[in-house]
């Protein structure tokens, strides 16, 4: 997710070191209670930057019904979805 205007309102880069100010510890507290709360949710991975949010998150539940979405990157594409293109 990227802030708007891609305004750096989570933290700072110093010396090649994320720095993360206030408004990135509520972010890293929220994705900290979403991970205690959402049991069929796996967080592979997360880190905040400065004016964005990285997330690898999985969900684990057979009950959800998937979907193609059209999408900037072949990541989230289905195998599928990326022998039709």
């Amino acid at each position: 997710m990227v802030t708007q205007n891609r305004e750096c309102i989570f933290g700072t880069i110093d010396d090649d070191i994320r720095i993360i100010n206030d408004n990135g510890k509520i972010v890293e507290t929220e994705l900290l209670r979403s991970i205690a709360i959402r049991e069929r949710w796996f967080f592979h991975n997360w880190v905040i930057m400065p004016n964005h949010i990285h997330l690898l998150i999985e969900i684990v539940s057979s009950s959800v019904e998937m979907h193609d979405v059209e999408t900037h990157c072949s990541a989230s594409l289905t195998k599928n979805r990326i022998d039709q293109l």
